[in-house]
């Protein structure tokens, strides 16, 4: 409860396996860096977070995301390089501003 003010989350670089489902009750983040950590998946309630412009989840062992991640619309910057993944759900229409400035992903395919 008393985090949810906070508005910048970096956790890169500490070999984290997992994140908590509660991450998504931080509905104040607009900068989320979890790059170079050994995530296989995040939780779909990061979805919530609708707030965020700055997501950074490079260089994981991420296979593939949570569908629910499309409802960032705010999302100016995105980056899922370095990762495994090769296709994004279908359900993911990124909006104007992120189109425009970054979206950093590599071998991706739309289902």
């Amino acid at each position: 409860g008393r985090l949810t003010a906070l508005t910048s989350l970096w956790l890169s670089k500490n070999q984290l396996t997992s994140l908590p489902a509660e991450l998504g009750r931080l509905t104040a983040l607009t900068e989320l860096d979890l790059h170079k950590n050994q995530l296989t998946s995040v939780p779909a309630q990061l979805g919530r977070l609708t707030a965020l412009t700055d997501l950074r989840l490079q260089g994981n062992k991420l296979s593939s995301v949570p569908a629910e991640l499309g409802r960032l619309s705010a999302l100016t910057y995105l980056d899922l390089s370095e990762d495994q993944l090769i296709s994004l759900p279908a359900e993911w229409k990124p909006g104007a501003a992120l189109e425009k400035s970054g979206c950093f992903i590599h071998r991706i395919q739309r289902n």
